[in-house]
């Protein structure tokens, strides 16, 4: 009888840990299959804005830019940015920049917040702070591959990738920037 009782612990026991061993392991792979199936995405946007430049003389134009501060984060460097606005595509600048240090403080004079670097798109790595800046007077504006996207959405490429778009919900407006 003792014989029998220590022979269902045993197989209790036994099943007990291949129970465990069997959860162990499947929720390794859920968790793996989750890990690997969310999408990485390719950069943050820091902020987006529009500022205007204001001419030196009267009868100089009022320049309105609009800009996208983003942090890269593709070991591939961005090929090209569309902004889409007024059902129409911008194409737009790609500047490597970095925050304006002067005095002890991060600020530059003048308005302008970023500096930039002059630096070659193919030298753009992860982690760079990039201005996408919206060019409305350069450039085709009628590119026929570009995909359909609403109204202030950046269309995107880098790399082999096909396009790829990121909504902007928030564009703020900064104050003006008076030319001498």
């Amino acid at each position: 009888m003792e014989q029998n009782i220590n022979m269902c612990s045993k197989r209790l026991i036994i099943y007990f840990l291949a129970f465990v061993i069997m959860l162990l392991c499947t929720e390794t792979s859920i968790a793996h299959i989750f890990k690997k199936g969310r999408n990485k995405k390719d950069f943050k946007l820091i902020e987006a804005y529009t500022q205007r430049t204001l001419p030196g003389r009267r009868q100089g134009r009022v320049n309105t830019a609009t800009h996208f501060i983003i942090k890269w984060d593709q070991s591939t460097s961005p090929l090209q940015f569309y902004w889409i606005e007024d059902s129409a595509a911008i194409p737009c600048s790609i500047i490597r920049v970095h925050k304006a240090f002067v005095n002890g403080k991060f600020r530059a004079p003048g308005g302008l917040e970023y500096l930039s670097d002059n630096t070659p798109l193919s030298n753009i790595a992860i982690g760079d702070t990039l201005d996408i800046c919206a060019q409305p007077d350069h450039g085709d504006n009628n590119i026929k591959d570009l995909p359909t996207a609403s109204q202030h959405t950046l269309i995107y490429k880098y790399g082999n990738q096909k396009w790829r778009t990121f909504a902007v919900s928030v564009l703020s407006r900064k104050p003006d920037i008076a030319m001498p």
